[in-house]
């Protein structure tokens, strides 16, 4: 459903009839208290039933070096893998936290001031 935001709509137009129903949804740039707050309160109805990941993203668990060389598909060693994790996560960095950085800012302020709501380019942030 894309960003979750979306979720939390489709949730809050479900809710009265599926009291009972659960969601899931990325952390995002939600705090760690807010998402800790959702696994001691879940499930409960006046909560909506929505737990929020602890990691970012529902991918960021399955980047486990562990856990992928347990694929057939997978030619090298979980140590090389470790180590091309490792590397597109630094190609990525700068990226990344720029994109978090205008997350947390909200729409409001992009709106306002025509932020992109995103960058594209790793190029654009080498340090």
């Amino acid at each position: 459903m894309n960003s979750c935001e979306n979720v939390r709509n489709a949730v809050q137009a479900l809710i009265k009839a599926h009291p009972h129903y659960y969601f899931l949804i990325d952390r995002d740039d939600r705090n760690l208290e807010t998402v800790e707050s959702s696994w001691r309160d879940f499930p409960n109805p006046e909560k909506q039933n929505i737990l929020i990941w602890r990691k970012r993203e529902l991918e960021n668990y399955f980047l486990d070096p562990n856990y992928l060389a347990l694929s057939i598909f997978l030619k090298a060693t979980p140590e090389q893998l470790k180590q091309e994790i490792l590397e597109t996560c630094k190609r990525r960095f700068y990226l990344d936290a720029a994109n978090l950085t205008l997350m947390s800012i909200g729409n409001e302020i992009r709106q306002l001031f025509k932020i992109p709501s995103f960058f594209k380019k790793v190029a654009d942030f080498k340090n």
